[in-house]
């Protein structure tokens, strides 16, 4: 009996907070969300991804100061899927390559 209470505090712990940012995917940003630095390996917005590779050429979509929309427009521009650039932007975040101003 005590691990069917210990089981429903942990579900009630872990369920989102209606209108929350868990609903739905949970994305911090929009296509309007200024995307305010590059970060990059060395702190200074240089490219992190290898050469020659297509997460290269990704990165080169990115500019700071740019809203994440026109980080998907060029990004598109340049032959990547938009579900390609919003999980390379998700990942970049992430892992702090680049941040966001909501």
């Amino acid at each position: 009996m005590a691990n069917v209470k210990t089981q429903e505090a942990q579900t009630e712990v872990t369920k989102p907070a209606a209108g929350s940012a868990a609903k739905g995917r949970g994305r911090l940003y929009n296509d309007a969300t200024v995307i305010t630095k590059l970060v990059g390996l060395d702190g200074k917005g240089a490219n992190p991804k290898r050469p020659n590779t297509a997460a290269n050429k990704l990165w080169g979509c990115y500019e700071a100061g740019k809203t994440v929309g026109a980080f998907l427009k060029k990004a598109q521009d340049a032959g990547f899927t938009k579900a390609r650039a919003v999980s390379d932007l998700n990942h970049a975040i992430k892992v702090g390559f680049i941040e966001i101003k909501a």
